[in-house]
């Protein structure tokens, strides 16, 4: 038998934000997983293999935000894809960006068309 798919762990303090990136990634055929605080983060982590983290940095969490979960899992967990999602754009954002080993989110590259041009 072989193992499941890496999944997508979507940490989001707002159920909306959550229910819209939910249905596409599973369309898309990822595993998903869900959680609403910072703590739930952790044992998602510990119980689910996730290979990509989707987290706001103001992601609530008794005195525990989302830029700490990183910094946690930085320690951690090596190899977990770690992408900051939220409408804000605050020096949390900046923070969470820098921990996650990045300075700005990958643009993203247009399809290379494979027929010759004219």
């Amino acid at each position: 038998m072989s193992a499941a798919a890496p999944s997508v762990l979507i940490a989001d303090g707002t159920p909306a934000s959550r229910m819209r990136l939910e249905p596409p990634l599973r369309r898309a055929g990822w595993n998903v997983v869900t959680v609403a605080s910072s703590f739930e983060v952790l044992r998602a982590v510990r119980d689910h293999d996730v290979g990509i983290l989707l987290i706001d940095p103001e992601l609530p969490g008794a005195g525990v935000c989302g830029i700490d979960v990183v910094r946690t899992l930085k320690t951690e967990r090596i190899g977990m894809t770690v992408v900051p999602v939220s409408s804000g754009n605050t020096a949390r954002h900046h923070l969470l960006l820098q921990d996650s080993g990045r300075t700005r989110l990958p643009r993203r590259r247009p399809s290379r068309s494979t027929s010759p041009r004219p």
